[in-house]
């Protein structure tokens, strides 16, 4: 998943990424924490890290405090669920939030009409909305 995002968002801005800038890990705190190892041990390391999700960008945010990495001074980190732990880290956590409670309500309702032999539509667009907090800033 994490290849998608930051390959659909180099194309929008028209950058180019090699394979060694986009790491694939599992939803795990400790994972990001490694990934973000990485991506700061390359020669050029990076100025902002997008994540797929709030629990990797966390990982990712811990260990650039634990390095003395200034966030976001230094590297901007964003996440994508806005979890409500996000708007609590110091700094908060720039993410995308998502409508759950919206998302569970079609799925059920979805359920609900197949069920009752209904041929819903196959697939539901939620709007999300991105969450501007402490953590992002302009490169530097």
């Amino acid at each position: 998943m994490l290849d998608i995002i930051v390959i659909i968002i180099a194309r929008i801005a028209e950058i180019h990424l090699d394979g060694q800038r986009i790491k694939q890990c599992p939803y795990d705190i400790n994972a990001g924490r490694q990934a973000c190892r990485q991506l700061q041990a390359q020669a050029k390391p990076p100025t902002a890290i997008i994540c797929t999700n709030d629990v990797l960008a966390i990982g990712a945010l811990l260990e650039c405090q634990a390095r003395g990495i200034q966030v976001p001074a230094q590297v901007s980190i964003t996440g994508f669920d806005d979890l409500p732990l996000s708007a609590n880290l110091t700094p908060s956590l720039t993410t995308m939030h998502i409508p759950f409670k919206s998302m569970g309500e079609k799925a059920a309702q979805y359920l609900i009409d197949v069920l009752a032999g209904g041929q819903p539509t196959a697939n539901t667009e939620v709007d999300v909305t991105l969450v501007v907090r402490q953590s992002s800033t302009l490169p530097p």
